[in-house]
């Protein structure tokens, strides 16, 4: 039983989190998991992910386990780019159209989906610690930047301003991919009107 435990620890990567393919390629099939999540030794989180026991689930990691689709965006990615001083009450998260998101609205009650084009879902992502530690995927600066201009109405007003004024006064801006972004984005004019006003 040492032994198991001791792969088990191996085979959890560094949020402790342990997924069933790589589990069954060490060689403990998903019904020992099973087994162990019953006997209380692991957690069962979700379809196909376990933790060690006791073990501090970075949930920002554990969202976007299961497929590479789901990018942290709006207010999260405002408060992780220091945009905003409200821990958002809401994980925002952007997912391509037509992407079924039903099982992760089940399992995470505290999620706004953003549904995105297909042909603009890349643009300007990037890899970001997550508080904990833990690798996510979100959406650089410039991109939440064009996101929160692009839908300013379903944005807290003030949060909006706070955001667009702490952004356009970083001596930091990345004009041309600022301008390349909002061209993609079809909003070149409104993002040209606030580096107007703002600079």
């Amino acid at each position: 039983m040492k032994d198991e435990k001791y792969l088990l620890e191996e085979i959890a990567n560094d949020n402790g989190l342990i997924y069933v393919k790589e589990a069954e390629a060490n060689g403990i099939d998903r019904f020992r998991l099973s087994y162990l999540a019953k006997e209380n030794k692991i957690d069962r989180l979700k379809h196909g992910v376990y933790s060690l026991k006791d073990e501090i689930v970075d949930e920002y990691v554990l969202i976007q386990s299961n497929s590479k689709r789901i990018i942290f965006s709006y207010d999260t990615a405002l408060y992780f780019h220091d945009l905003s001083d409200r821990v958002p009450s809401h994980i925002h998260i952007s997912v391509p159209q037509g992407y079924n998101a039903s099982r992760l609205k089940q399992r995470h009650d505290n999620l706004d989906i953003h549904y995105v084009n297909k042909d603009t879902f890349k643009l300007g992502i990037e890899k970001r610690k997550s508080p904990l530690g833990g690798e996510i995927i979100i959406y650089d600066v410039e991109r939440t930047v064009c996101d929160i201009v692009k839908s300013r109405e379903k944005i807290d007003p003030q949060a909006f301003i706070g955001a667009i004024k702490r952004y356009f006064s970083n001596k930091n801006i990345n004009y041309r991919k600022l301008i390349k972004y909002a061209q993609e984005l079809k909003i070149e004019k409104e993002i040209r009107n606030y580096l107007d006003v703002l600079l």
